[in-house]
């Protein structure tokens, strides 16, 4: 490992003048929203300020019992031999009970329920420009208006709020509520043949499986994928490099200046 800048660490064999190249001549660049791009998560906040508890029946009390659940997975979570997996799986699966608790239409069939009119009302009043704007890492809108690269997020996220952050900071395209990211990368990668030189924005395990799913297709002679690389956001800026090529900290302005080639 070595140091490019403070907030910016890469693999031995990746130079400066390499990583500027790949930066700027990417094709597409798919991210991930929580965690990643922002210091946080929106569904937390989703969760914290009640959104949509008092459009269900008995909501407070549902609150009340996902409430303790949650808190009940996470202690054993973090007792876990893998912390991280472990938490990140907790994670998922509590905003998912409480998205299906009380955020969802629950007169509409299991395969199509909605959010409720009232919920989509609350995030919208959630998730304005000024929520956004504080919630993103330092440097994250400078990153995306330097990078040329058609932008997409893929993110478990609700539609409302990563429409609006892929809004706010110039998207192409945003993919939410996605379950399955390797599949629905597949998919991207099988109708856009335009999609050739990709980087990833990511910050854990979670998106391992879609990973292993470019360099899949960056394998294969009849891909038109010609290159990868792992942008992985960590905090204490020590990853193994197992599963990334470049290591972000706390803020953006590193890549920034290595793309504008600024000390």
């Amino acid at each position: 490992m070595k140091l490019l800048r403070s907030t910016v660490a890469v693999k031995d064999s990746l130079t400066e003048e390499v990583l500027k190249k790949i930066l700027l001549s990417a094709s597409h660049c798919l991210s991930d929203l929580d965690h990643t791009d922002v210091d946080g998560s929106p569904a937390i906040d989703v969760a914290k300020k009640r959104i949509g508890v008092s459009s269900t029946s008995f909501g407070h009390l549902k609150l009340v019992s996902w409430a303790f659940w949650t808190g009940l997975e996470f202690s054993s979570a973090f007792s876990s031999e893998d912390r991280e997996t472990a938490m990140e799986t907790v994670r998922e699966r509590r905003f998912s009970a409480y998205d299906r608790t009380v955020l969802r239409n629950p007169m509409a069939p299991n395969y199509q329920r909605e959010l409720k009119s009232k919920v989509k009302q609350e995030l919208a009043k959630l998730v304005n420009e000024r929520y956004i704007a504080r919630s993103l890492f330092r440097g994250v809108k400078e990153f995306y208006q330097v990078l040329p690269a058609k932008k997409i997020y893929l993110s478990r996220n609700l539609q409302p709020i990563v429409e609006a952050y892929a809004g706010f900071l110039g998207f192409t395209d945003a993919l939410s509520e996605v379950k399955q990211k390797q599949a629905a990368l597949e998919r991207l990668l099988l109708s856009d043949h335009s999609m050739r030189r990709l980087i990833f924005r990511i910050d854990g395990v979670a998106e391992n499986e879609m990973i292993n799913t470019a360099k899949f297709y960056l394998r294969q002679k009849w891909s038109p994928v010609e290159g990868v690389l792992i942008l992985k956001r960590s905090l204490e800026m020590n990853d193994d490099f197992r599963t990334c090529d470049v290591v972000i900290g706390s803020n953006d302005y590193g890549l920034v200046d290595i793309m504008k080639e600024r000390r």
